[in-house]
């Protein structure tokens, strides 16, 4: 799946999100950011901020986005 990742008007595109681990590495490589700097989330379809703190926060995002 595809994930756009912006920061401070930055966005890049990482191809091959699939997990909690990879999505934090990228962001990492990307932006040199340390974890505790930044928080990961994305907006499901009743307009909520979701926080992705875990794998399982992860997978659950991936099945809420393929069921739409």
């Amino acid at each position: 799946m595809k994930l756009m990742i912006s920061y401070k008007g930055i966005n890049k595109l990482m191809l091959n999100g699939t997990s909690h681990d990879e999505i934090v590495k990228f962001v990492h490589e990307n932006f040199f950011l340390k974890m505790s700097k930044w928080t990961m989330y994305y907006i499901d379809s009743d307009d909520d901020a979701i926080s992705l703190d875990s794998e399982l926060d992860v997978a659950t995002m991936f099945e809420t986005v393929e069921k739409e």
